[in-house]
């Protein structure tokens, strides 16, 4: 992928997840030349959406289906975003004539990382003013992307006219329980946040009103939860059939959900490739009745002998994810992948290559209904996981420069890295819901040692925060939030 903005034509329709749109053109210029209404688009509902990385896109897309079902034959869509999004709103629109500005792979967490997308990320912003100044939309639907969706937002509205768009903001970033003072300027770029859960939705609404914000905060209901719906509902036998697995004789299946983003095929894959490979070490052991020396740090007891085929690891790369990422995941853990996919014990999902493993259910579901646990990163898998009670060790680690900046920022609001919630199940309830290994703790050991427990006993286990979960997960899907949005985005019309 070029540093310059990418336009691309939706010509790929359906199969806009299934790889990088076609490109038609890079930009030389960092100021593109979008086409104003025309007589025939004139009288059209026109809206324009901006999100990035895999769950942007994936939640942009899935608004798009609701707001078809709503007002499809009277709206136009624009985007800045990724694949999936193009697709939608290349349904809406009937055809490919309208431009869209890929954001496919810009998304970094961590400053180290985000510095070599700043060029790119400021000619997708300067290409979305553009379009608005020449497109003219109605509505704007901003989604996360902060660092290019906040100073959009926030330019659109001190040049507004008096036909200026109105502003959406769906899924405001979660960096405001890490630097709540920004949270200022997201309810300053938007006329609506749109939050999705609870306290995100209190924190959003008292700083709006403590800046004497123009902004309405509304909360929405959480769009994972209607994503995961049906997959709740899978027994571990369904979910090994719809992925065409032998669900027979195998002791355990691990999930293994380690990446989104090209940085974390070697900040967080490294250490969960290692703890998988020990939790076989230790099955092994299992299965010849006693715990291999390389174990006893670990703290796995001696077991009685027990018969059966190894563990089973479920490696999904997500669709719509960087087209190097599977790559990347090889390169980073090759002695993994040596070790165990010839084996059988390794099976690759692609999210892309077969996006549904039955129905509306997703891979990346079906893998986390077939498997006893799953070793994930934290982040919106974290929550699909929480949602679906499959059992997770999420873990995350930034570069060194990074997280020393986290850190130099907790410890001026007298807080260390120890406290710090990252998984979004634990953000959202404040607590920690689900286990989660941060930074220099993120060691296989640590992860083996968290996952072992629901390995060698029921599947779904007890925890001391099942209340809240329950009432966590009955608040998330208390509202289908791409219809809500939908419905947000057709008042604007009105």
């Amino acid at each position: 992928m070029s540093a310059h903005v990418v336009l691309c034509g939706a010509n790929v329709g359906a199969r806009a997840h299934r790889g990088a749109p076609k490109v038609m053109r890079e930009l030389a210029s960092p100021r593109p030349a979008f086409a104003s209404p025309t007589a025939s688009t004139a009288n059209a509902l026109r809206l324009l959406v901006v999100a990035s990385d895999v769950s942007g896109d994936l939640h942009a897309s899935d608004v798009l289906t609701a707001l078809a079902r709503l007002c499809a034959s009277h709206l136009q869509v624009r985007c800045v975003a990724g694949p999936r999004t193009v697709g939608a709103a290349d349904a809406i629109n009937g055809d490919d004539t309208l431009q869209h500005v890929s954001t496919l792979g810009l998304s970094s967490i961590g400053i180290t990382h985000a510095i070599p997308l700043v060029s790119r990320a400021t000619r997708v912003m300067r290409a979305a003013t553009d379009i608005v100044e020449t497109w003219e939309p109605h509505c704007v639907l901003l989604i996360d992307f902060p660092g290019v969706n906040v100073p959009l937002g926030t330019s659109i509205r001190r040049g507004r006219s008096g036909a200026s768009p109105r502003i959406l903001y769906y899924i405001p970033p979660n960096e405001w329980h890490v630097s709540p003072a920004r949270s200022a300027d997201v309810v300053q770029s938007a006329d609506e946040v749109l939050c999705v859960h609870h306290r995100e939705h209190e924190h959003f609404r008292s700083i709006a009103q403590a800046v004497d914000a123009n902004c309405d905060v509304r909360f929405v209901g959480h769009p994972v939860a209607a994503r995961v719906a049906e997959a709740a509902s899978w027994s571990q036998d369904t979910a090994c059939k719809a992925l065409r697995l032998d669900s027979g004789g195998v002791p355990c299946t691990v999930a293994l959900l380690p990446a989104s983003r090209i940085q974390e095929t070697h900040l967080v894959w490294p250490a969960i490739a290692k703890a998988a490979h020990q939790i076989f070490l230790w099955h092994r052991a299992r299965r010849h009745g006693f715990v291999n020396d390389k174990l006893k740090p670990f703290g796995a007891p001696p077991v009685a002998k027990s018969s059966g085929k190894d563990v089973r690891f479920l490696l999904v790369v997500p669709s719509g994810a960087p087209p190097r990422l599977e790559e990347e995941l090889r390169s980073n853990a090759a002695w993994f992948f040596d070790a165990h996919e010839a084996e059988g014990r390794l099976v690759v999902l692609r999210g892309d290559a077969d996006e549904h493993a039955h129905g509306t259910v997703e891979v990346a579901h079906a893998a986390a209904a077939a498997s006893d646990v799953a070793l994930c990163k934290t982040g919106t898998v974290g929550l699909e996981l929480f949602l679906l009670d499959t059992p997770q060790v999420s873990v995350y680690a930034l570069d060194a420069f990074s997280a020393s900046l986290l850190r130099l920022l907790l410890h001026t609001r007298n807080e260390n890295m120890d406290d710090f919630l990252a998984n979004l199940p634990n953000v959202i309830a404040n607590a920690r819901v689900v286990p989660e290994l941060l930074q220099e703790h993120a060691t296989p050991e640590a992860i083996v040692e968290e996952a072992l427990p629901f390995l060698d006993g029921d599947r779904r286990r007890a925890t001391d925060g099942e209340d809240v979960a329950k009432q966590l997960r009955a608040e998330l899907a208390s509202k289908s939030a791409a219809d809500e949005v939908a419905a947000r985005i057709e008042a604007c019309f009105k």
